[in-house]
């Protein structure tokens, strides 16, 4: 039997590279879960939608185990439910794309009882987009006290997506204050304390949520402002930045796909 097209790839790992035996058929997404916001219209019936919002979608990946013989299935399938955990998860349908998963349904011991009989195993992604790979990335330099202009154009299919930076402090002193704004959305930072050549980094973790940290402490609290610097996907957005000190400066923008 020829070896399917379909191949799927969590944390590095390939599905369908577990065993010769294993033959990935079909990758599913289903439509993603949308939260929506509304509020009564006055003096009419029914209501006015404000926004909405994706919550999740499940990707299914179903495949075979090609052997006769039910235990050395067994045995297999054993080895897919140890490649079974959270993390990215990488498809050649999508190319240059991954999602952050969580696994959700597994198959059992007994659905292995016959060999062609297809089995499923379900993630879950709840950041509900697919995130480019290769991020976009600036990398510049401020003069103390003076505002510097960046531009950024990331691409995707979303609406948005969110700003990440980091910040090295120069070699002059201590740097208390910064200030990053774009399209509306700032973040100001007060009594920061950052260190000569130490780093502000913000990022977001895989369970989608906003850290500000130096060296690996967080500094949120010393931040004031939005809750994220957001990004337009597809158009060029301008990111003002101005810190006390001298500084570098690395802006990156991870797009994200439908």
């Amino acid at each position: 039997m020829m070896r399917t097209h379909h191949a799927v790839w969590l944390n590095g790992q390939g599905l369908q590279d577990i065993n010769e035996h294993i033959y990935v058929l079909d990758i599913m997404e289903s439509t993603p879960n949308l939260a929506i916001q509304a509020v009564d219209q006055t003096n009419r019936d029914g209501m006015r939608m404000l926004s909405r919002y994706r919550r999740s979608r499940e990707i299914a990946i179903s495949f075979l185990i090609r052997h006769r013989d039910i235990n050395r299935r067994r045995e297999i399938l054993d080895s897919v439910l140890d490649w079974c955990t959270d993390g990215k998860l990488t498809t050649n349908a999508r190319s240059g794309q991954y999602a952050d998963v969580k696994f959700t349904q597994l198959p059992t011991i007994d659905s292995s009882t016959d060999w062609t009989q297809a089995l499923e195993v379900i993630f879950t992604s709840f950041d509900a987009y697919w995130k480019s790979d290769d991020a976009q990335t600036v990398t510049t330099t401020t003069a103390a006290g003076t505002a510097k202009e960046i531009t950024l154009t990331p691409a995707g299919t979303a609406e948005h997506c969110y700003l990440e930076f980091e910040i090295t402090n120069g070699n002059v002193g201590t740097m208390d204050t910064i200030t990053i704004a774009v399209n509306g959305y700032t973040f100001t930072f007060a009594a920061l304390g950052l260190a000569v050549n130490k780093t502000l980094i913000c990022a977001y973790d895989d369970n989608g949520f906003l850290t500000l940290t130096v060296d690996g402490v967080s500094k949120i609290a010393k931040r004031s402002g939005d809750d994220d610097l957001i990004l337009n996907q597809r158009e060029v957005n301008t990111v003002t930045v101005t810190t006390q000190r001298a500084a570098t400066v690395t802006l990156t923008a991870r797009g994200r796909w439908k």
